[in-house]
């Protein structure tokens, strides 16, 4: 099955064309970004606002995601919420790769997304910290997330105990996009793009 390489993610840390920005991606083949919201209790992507209203101009899928950090998942799960409050066709996602975040407090978060939304925020993280975590051992909570796997390598390689497939696979940190003028993550989805547009948000 071949690979949609369609999928970018941002936050302010990326620069972007302050015209042609969104349409320059879409212009490119990029099919989807996901942009940073919220980052622990409190902060929130300065950028995010502006260039959510800014997408809403083009044809391209919109998803948002948390950084996690150590401390209260639940009012975390809120803040992210209120910030990005997402509509039903919008991704969602919690970014676990910190170790001040506990795999408890990351099933929390789910579970509160969950109870709030009726599904499951997508699970970006990178291999060998989920093993560490999760000391191979599955969690029955975070299997549950559709599986955004980062790995800078030639292929995704061997998958965290308890997930048989992955759903999007961050390949690199640094590819050149149009409409972007610094390096920028890049994401391959596990189908075609007309599958990845079926499929959105999950």
């Amino acid at each position: 099955m071949p690979l949609s390489d369609s999928v970018v993610d941002l936050s302010h840390h990326n620069e972007l064309e302050p015209n042609s920005g969104f349409h320059a991606m879409q212009g490119a083949g990029i099919q989807a970004v996901i942009h940073k919201a919220t980052e622990g209790q409190s902060w929130s992507d300065p950028t995010y606002l502006s260039r959510y209203q800014r997408v809403q101009q083009t044809a391209l899928l919109w998803g948002s995601y948390h950084f996690g950090i150590g401390g209260n998942p639940t009012q975390q799960a809120d803040f992210y919420l209120q910030t990005a409050n997402p509509t039903a066709s919008e991704a969602i996602c919690l970014d676990f790769e910190d170790p001040s975040m506990s795999l408890a407090e990351a099933e929390a978060f789910v579970k509160r997304i969950f109870s709030q939304l009726g599904r499951y925020p997508i699970l970006y993280t990178y291999t060998s910290f989920l093993r560490k975590v999760l000391g191979n051992k599955p969690s029955p909570t975070l299997s549950r997330c559709p599986l955004w796997i980062a790995r800078y390598a030639q292929s995704v390689g061997p998958l965290p105990p308890g997930f048989s497939r992955y759903w999007l696979w961050q390949y690199t940190q640094s590819a050149q996009v149009a409409g972007v003028t610094n390096s920028v993550d890049r994401s391959r989805f596990n189908g075609t793009v007309q599958e990845l547009q079926d499929s959105w948000p999950l």
